[in-house]
């Protein structure tokens, strides 16, 4: 492979620190079993903490786990290739031209290709703390999940929903290694580059803290919220030429002074380094259309969302059932349930919007569905909440983040037991009890990437944002108490009383502000205009594909009869 590179330029050594804002998976592409590394059986008068070694499945085996790429001392860690790939994603976005010879490029189908002058380090942990980083406590039991103390990581166990039950399907529980918040990667790259192609390098860093630009993520489930990232520029060290051939005597004669002298020229251009990158991240950095809402929800009752590493035995003194709480011990709705049970709700407004209440949505099965290939595959065979919420090969425009609630919120335990169907009275051994958060209020964030759902939906002449009125629908139907949240639906757990909504960015010609804010007796004029262009964009596209498995409009096949 050729190289672009060009000894006359100075080398450049670039060093800092990304610390994980949010769970972090960077997966190695295959599962381990869980091991019991945490365990900590109960002492004479004590409380356990850690009630399991190990997590089982029902078949009582150790539960296989989505496993997180380690290094050689078997800590994770952020391989060279899962940082350079998203940074040269978000680089394309900007100057194509810039990345290629910042990074290099191979030509499709051919072995020809150019190698990138930036030469990306493996980032292994700086800090792996010796025990959990968040101490367990003896009144609330909160811990991060599973803390692994030798791999640096936990365990999150996420769960599948049934569209049509709104429950959980058997056997599609999975668990996912991870890297929990607070913990920080040592970040080295090097390369001969232009001050230029420094500057776009640097500027790329720093967009991993957010802003009003497209934030770098990195890893698995980025639109759960996960693999958020702060980056802090440590050091930048520059070797050139030319100046080594002025100041080699210099050197040879007074070393430790001249080396002290460059140290502190060092830290002088740090600090105009990362102010440049970030002028030209406000300059070029600038994201595209997005929507993004602040939403409070306020439940109503008892809310649970079950945390399997906080339950156990009564005898050991632990509910059969916790509530998941973060390691401030505020109750955690995650992204995952919220995003699933929108998405529910969502599809149940598609299948009836003809007055056809198909009982299952068939269509949206794996074995049915398949993966999407590329993008005009997309347009042929995306259902509309699939446009907005993603499937398979197809990443979703829809973002949201955990919903917290606040510290102290009250909690209390609720006995169950099972009645018998034959006698009428309690079945026998099977009798549990439940730890619930009482009425908290939860408060997150849901995102749509404007541009990336307009990839779609934005030639067919129709208004492209239409999609945009599935999620209207479903904050208004969560808002109106048709949406339960979390565990135990049907036994009076997880209900809604009311949510609110603040529009916190959108562009301001296309989005309705008081729909979006539920404020339905203001929806006048040009907003409801636009709120009617989006329902006729939604019955237009499932008018267009009629015999797809997920259309509401496909006809049943006819029953063989047989004699």
């Amino acid at each position: 492979m050729a190289s672009s590179l060009n000894l006359d330029e100075p080398r450049w050594i670039v060093k800092g620190v990304l610390r994980t804002e949010t769970a972090l998976h960077i997966g190695d592409g295959d599962t381990v079993p869980d091991l019991p590394e945490q365990a900590k059986p109960a002492g004479e008068g004590e409380k356990t903490l850690w009630p399991f070694g190990q997590l089982y499945d029902k078949d009582g085996k150790p539960v296989e786990v989505s496993s997180v790429a380690t290094d050689q001392d078997g800590k994770a860690y952020i391989p060279a290739s899962a940082l350079k790939g998203p940074i040269r994603a978000w680089l394309e976005k900007l100057d194509p031209k810039v990345v290629e010879k910042l990074l290099g490029h191979q030509d499709e189908g051919t072995e020809a290709g150019l190698g990138g002058k930036a030469e990306f380090l493996d980032a292994p942990l700086s800090s792996a703390p010796a025990q959990n980083p968040f101490e367990p406590d003896d009144e609330d039991r909160r811990y991060t999940q599973f803390w692994r103390k030798q791999r640096a990581t936990c365990i999150a166990p996420l769960v599948a929903i049934d569209r049509t039950m709104g429950a959980g399907v058997d056997g599609k529980l999975a668990h996912f290694e991870f890297v929990p918040p607070g913990l920080e990667f040592a970040v080295e790259i090097r390369g001969r580059m232009s001050d230029v192609e420094l500057q776009q390098l640097l500027m790329a860093l720093e967009a991993f803290n957010g802003g009003d630009w497209q934030r770098v993520a990195l890893g698995a489930r980025n639109a759960n919220g996960w693999g958020r990232m702060q980056w802090a520029l440590t050091e930048i060290k520059k070797i050139h030429r030319a100046w080594v051939r002025e100041h080699r005597a210099a050197w040879i004669a007074a070393p430790s002074q001249m080396q002290k002298d460059t140290d502190d020229k060092a830290q002088e251009k740090l600090a105009m380094h990362r102010d440049k990158a970030l002028a030209l991240l406000r300059n070029q950095g600038k994201r595209g259309k997005r929507m993004s809402l602040e939403v409070t929800i306020h439940m109503d009752g008892p809310f649970l969302v079950n945390d399997v590493t906080r339950t156990g035995e009564q005898k050991n003194g632990l509910p059969g059932h916790a509530p998941r709480l973060d390691e401030k011990g505020r109750p955690v709705l995650p992204s995952s349930s919220i995003r699933g049970s929108l998405r529910q709700q969502m599809e149940k407004i598609v299948r009836t919007i003809f007055n056809k209440d198909r009982a299952a949505w068939e269509g949206h099965d794996a074995d049915n569905f398949g993966s999407v290939i590329n993008l005009e595959d997309a347009k042929d065979r995306l259902c509309p909440v699939s446009i907005l919420a993603g499937a398979p090969g197809w990443k979703a425009p829809l973002e949201l983040s955990d919903f917290v609630g606040r510290i102290g919120a009250q909690r209390a335990r609720q006995d169950f037991v099972a009645i018998d169907r034959f006698t009428g009275g309690a079945a026998e051994s099977q009798k549990f009890d439940a730890e619930y958060v009482y009425a908290p209020v939860l408060t997150g964030t849901i995102e749509v990437d404007l541009e990336r759902m307009h990839k779609i939906t934005s030639d067919r002449g129709q208004n492209p944002d239409w999609p945009l009125i599935l999620l209207l629908y479903g904050l208004r139907d969560l808002h109106e108490g048709d949406v339960r949240l979390g565990w135990g639906g049907s036994k009076g757990y997880g209900m809604v009383r009311e949510i609110e909504v603040r529009l916190q960015e959108a562009p301001d010609d296309v989005i309705p502000r008081p729909a979006f804010e539920l404020k339905f007796g203001a929806i006048a004029g040009a907003d409801a205009e636009t709120i009617v262009a989006w329902h006729e964009g939604l019955v237009d596209w499932l008018k267009s594909h009629p015999d797809m498995p997920w259309s509401p409009l496909k006809e049943d096949e006819p029953q063989e009869v047989t004699a």
